[in-house]
């Protein structure tokens, strides 16, 4: 029996990664709704926010390990 108030949020991509929180919220629907929203928001940004970094470095790799030659 879950206490009321106990909501699990996720966000994940289509390769696997991904992050679930438990959240204990209190007050009432109209509140924990509002409240689990925001959370959701937070960390679908969180997590996306992370992903953006991990491939911009990759990329920033990508192009530095490229040979230039110049006539």
């Amino acid at each position: 029996q879950k206490p009321v108030g106990t909501v699990f949020i996720g966000v994940g991509d289509k390769n696997g990664k991904f992050s679930v929180e438990r959240l204990y919220l209190k007050g009432d629907r109209e509140q924990i709704q509002y409240q689990t929203l925001m959370h959701s928001i937070r960390l679908f940004i969180k997590f996306f926010n992370f992903l953006w970094k991990f491939f911009f470095f990759l990329d920033k790799q990508k192009k530095s390990n490229t040979i230039s030659i110049h006539k």
